[in-house]
């Protein structure tokens, strides 16, 4: 049931045999968003644009607090399979579905100011 090494590399770790390279990567992308806002705050507190800084902060915040309410209703349509084993990323595809489109517009909303804001910091530090 459990692979000690992860794809033959070495690496020892306790994990599902069904856990992939894609899942990995899948795993990073929630956090893509509220990295891009943080990096964006930082610039823009370097630039002393506290109104600008203040959003980012905003916008990270509403991304990570979006993205666990997507994740939820994510977990509540895994949990009827039957194969569901209660992992963080244990969810399919078409389980994505279950999640409502208010909640994803808010979070492309907030992932578009913090992306928006990000290039603002870059321009203004290299100005």
């Amino acid at each position: 049931m459990y692979n000690n090494t992860l794809h033959g590399i070495g690496v020892h770790a306790r994990l599902p045999v069904s856990f992939s390279l894609e899942q990995e990567r899948k795993s990073k992308m929630g956090w893509f968003s509220i990295l891009i806002c943080c990096i964006a705050a930082l610039l823009l507190f370097k630039t002393e644009h506290a109104f600008l800084m203040v959003l980012a902060i905003i916008a990270a915040i509403g991304c990570f607090w979006s993205w666990g309410v997507m994740h939820n209703y994510v977990t509540e349509a895994a949990k009827r399979r039957n194969n569901y084993s209660g992992g963080f990323y244990d969810i399919m595809s078409h389980e994505a579905q279950a999640v409502p489109d208010w909640i994803t517009r808010i979070n492309m909303g907030l992932s578009l100011i913090g992306l928006v804001l990000l290039i603002i910091g870059i321009v203004m530090i290299f100005k």
